[in-house]
């Protein structure tokens, strides 16, 4: 029974033991079966040879015991084992509860800040979404997810860049990591921008080497693509104001130089014709209109916002064309008598009247001039 039981239970320890006790026992049992028989049949030296025998398994199992004892000594009794197994199940209770505290706080985390997750295993095909990723891609909650079905809701202008990164990142000698940007598009043609982030578990190597598992995380990027666009946009807009305001500059200065000639001529003129009152009164009416020339064109220098962007400001009224003419006239007349030009002034007898600007229309005329 005992070498039955060893050969059966091969986990048992001190196995040699239950050989040796059981080879005794034998031996015990032909001894007396022994003395029974040369009672009637004188067959001693059979009988002392079966007495040799277990003499001889006697001290072989003193002899095995001797190294075995402090180690049998050592083993755990069964209250022993019984408390060593309940404080181990209280330690895997408290590691199954900081587990699922730790499940618990990642969930948390990933739903505070709109993270979808992902799961797929390249070798089957599976792909799992979480709800919350299925919603990014504008799918319902029950939705069945595949690998074509991924692809099919990436925008056609990415969809193979996405690919031939998901695929390089699961081959053999891809390195497993993913981090790609890509718009999704929902079937109702809304197009939201993701980020996606993975990475692979592979088993094998070199040529066998496979990836078995793909996890990894999708954020919504829409609303930060869209205030980057807005400022983008808004950096635009400053540089075209900041150009504008420039050429603004450049044209006011060209403007305030043009009425300082015929307000020197006249100056001189009111100089030199002390004694012609008429003369006079006509210079000094001319400086007064291209000083009111340059008062407006100092009040748009003035108007930063109009300058930068690029907007003139216009006082629409009543006015004479004749008045354009002679005020442009005036303001070029230094200028062509310098280059000793001659010009001759040809207006209708009659007003001719119109709505608009009186300097903005002399500063067209002479510059025309």
């Amino acid at each position: 029974m005992l070498i039955t039981f060893v050969r059966r239970r091969r986990d048992v320890p001190f196995s040699h033991l239950f050989w040796l006790f059981g080879a005794f026992i034998l031996g015990c049992g032909f001894t007396h079966f022994m003395e029974v028989v040369v009672t009637y049949h004188p067959v001693y030296w059979f009988s002392g040879l079966v007495k040799l025998f277990t003499a001889v398994v006697s001290l072989a199992t003193v002899v095995a015991l001797i190294p075995i004892v402090p180690r049998a000594l050592a083993l755990r009794s069964p209250e022993q084992l019984e408390w060593e197994v309940a404080g181990r199940t209280v330690e895997l209770a408290e590691a199954n509860a900081a587990l699922r505290e730790g499940e618990e706080r990642l969930r948390l985390a990933v739903e505070s800040a709109d993270i979808g997750t992902w799961d797929y295993n390249p070798v089957t095909g599976a792909l799992r979404w979480s709800d919350r990723c299925k919603r990014m891609f504008g799918l319902p909650p029950d939705a069945e997810v595949t690998y074509p079905v991924f692809l099919d809701r990436i925008h056609f202008e990415d969809r193979d860049r996405i690919d031939k990164r998901v695929q390089g990142a699961i081959g053999p000698k891809g390195d497993g990591s993913i981090n790609v940007e890509y718009r999704a598009c929902w079937p109702d043609g809304t197009v939201r921008w993701v980020v996606a982030r993975g990475q692979a578990f592979f088993e094998g190597e070199g040529a066998e080497r496979r990836a078995v598992r793909f996890i990894g995380t999708v954020v919504d990027l829409t609303d930060r693509k869209r205030l980057e666009d807005e400022l983008w946009k808004r950096a635009k807009q400053l540089v075209e104001a900041d150009q504008r305001k420039t050429e603004f500059l450049a044209m006011l200065a060209h403007e305030l130089r043009n009425p300082l000639a015929p307000i020197r001529n006249a100056l001189q003129v009111i100089r030199l014709a002390k004694d012609d009152p008429d003369l006079v009164e006509q210079s000094r009416q001319m400086c007064e209109r291209q000083v009111r020339h340059m008062v407006r064109l100092v009040d748009d220098l003035l108007d930063v916002s109009r300058i930068t962007r690029g907007k003139v400001g216009l006082r629409r009224e009543r006015i004479d064309l004749g008045a354009a003419v002679h005020s442009a006239v005036e303001t070029a007349r230094p200028a062509i008598e310098g280059f000793g030009h001659q010009m001759t002034v040809s207006l209708p007898e009659r007003p001719v009247h119109v709505y608009a600007d009186l300097t903005r229309l002399a500063q067209v005329f002479s510059n025309l001039l």
